[in-house]
């Protein structure tokens, strides 16, 4: 079946009844882009037109079939027919495979999105977390769970006692039940980001009891050692189970505020980076998207440092001194000013047991909890801390002060 021949030969059957293609569409009730098509030899007519047409161009079917007039055999006229027939078949089966490839896509589609509303929905969440007691209050400490990160903003803690002095807090330990989730001198203002399964400092029995969170402050008053516990209540501030998000009011320029911050946070990071590779500290990564990078130097055999940027102002300090195998002291803190002269607070890991300590400078005692632990070169291991951290400090804050002076 020849569809230029069939083309040419309505053509010629059109132009023989004195019709235009217009005119032609308009009896048959199609449009004059479709005549167009047949007479170009790009498609045939439906089945259910073709005797309409046969009739207003004064032909017969066979004739439409065969491209042109008078065909008598009859072996002929049937094969034209069969010709026509597997013509439709196939552009039926066409059609099929087409409808079958786009709903195979749709059903995927469908299915991806079920399984992505399923693993999103409901699985992000903001708590504020408070609490307090006749000495002190707890305030705005957030959790944020999700199944990317948790972050955790340890906040602020206040004095309700007015005898009371922040110099007088030893330390600070944010528990759930009787396991440390984080804590040190450091304590306050300070972002943990942790991702997801890591478990480093938030597990699943963690997050999933937040309402067995508790504070434990170690502090003295007029010279005597005590302990305050404060449980911490919390308050649902944001959770992803909405199925339709509603638009919030202007924020004003808090946005612009932030980005600021970031941007500051970013300038002062690029100093601080090349400042830590001009003293020797060797860059184990950093992420240019993010902005955040981790340095190291080995000090000796026992001693390293650790360095973290970008989370903050201020970056986050580790000191590792190895003990012997297995045995190591940690003490973790922010590298500011208001640091350099405070008490340390750290931990001590034993194979798979982690003591909190605290060494208050001014009385030079050391007190390791819940155990006592006798270390003999305490002092010089403390004194080696100061120096390094005071060294630090002068590394990565003074271009700050000294562009501010």
């Amino acid at each position: 079946m020849d569809q230029v021949n069939i083309g040419k030969f309505i053509s010629e059957c059109r132009k023989n009844k004195n019709l235009t293609q217009k005119e032609l569409a308009e009896k048959l009730y199609i449009s004059e882009k479709t005549i167009s098509k047949w007479e170009c030899g790009k498609g045939l007519p439906e089945v259910s037109l073709m005797k309409p047409l046969c009739k207003e161009l004064d032909i017969t079917v066979t004739e439409l079939l065969n491209g042109c007039r008078d065909v008598k055999n009859e072996e002929t006229k049937e094969n034209s027919i069969i010709e026509y027939i597997d013509y439709n078949k196939k552009k039926s089966r066409h059609k099929l495979i087409i409808l079958s490839i786009i709903s195979i896509l749709l059903i995927t589609f469908i299915l991806s999105t079920i399984c992505y509303f399923f693993n999103t929905y409901n699985k992000i969440a903001v708590y504020e977390l408070y609490g307090e007691n006749e000495n002190f209050i707890v305030n705005e400490m957030y959790l944020t769970k999700s199944n990317i990160y948790n972050i955790l903003y340890t906040g602020q803690i206040d004095l309700k006692n007015t005898e009371l002095n922040k110099e007088d807090i030893i330390d600070i330990e944010l528990k759930c039940e009787d396991t440390t989730i984080y804590g040190g001198s450091s304590f306050e203002n300070t972002t943990y980001k942790e991702k997801y399964g890591y478990n480093e400092l938030l597990n699943d029995y963690k997050l999933n009891n937040i309402d067995k969170w508790i504070i434990k402050i170690t502090y003295k008053e007029n010279g005597e050692k005590k302990i305050d516990t404060i449980s911490l209540k919390n308050t649902t501030l944001m959770r992803n189970n909405e199925f339709i998000s509603k638009k919030s009011e202007s924020i004003g320029n808090s946005l612009s505020d932030i980005k600021n911050d970031t941007a500051i946070i970013k300038e002062r990071t690029d100093i601080r980076r090349q400042s830590l590779l001009e003293n020797n500290y060797t860059e184990i990564s950093f992420s240019e998207e993010n902005n955040t990078g981790i340095f190291e130097k080995n000090i000796n055999k026992k001693e390293s440092i650790q360095i973290m940027l970008g989370f903050s102002y201020y970056p986050d300090l580790t000191y590792l001194y190895t003990i012997k195998e297995n045995e190591i002291i940690r003490i973790e803190e922010r590298v500011k000013k208001e640091n350099l002269t405070s008490n340390i607070s750290g931990h001590i890991d034993f194979s798979e047991t982690s003591y909190n300590f605290t060494y208050d400078i001014s009385t030079k005692e050391f007190i390791v909890e819940p155990n006592d632990i006798d270390i003999n070169n305490i002092d010089e291991i403390i004194s080696n801390f100061l120096n390094y951290r005071q060294e630090l400090y002068n590394i990565l804050n003074k271009p700050f002060e000294d562009k501010n002076n």
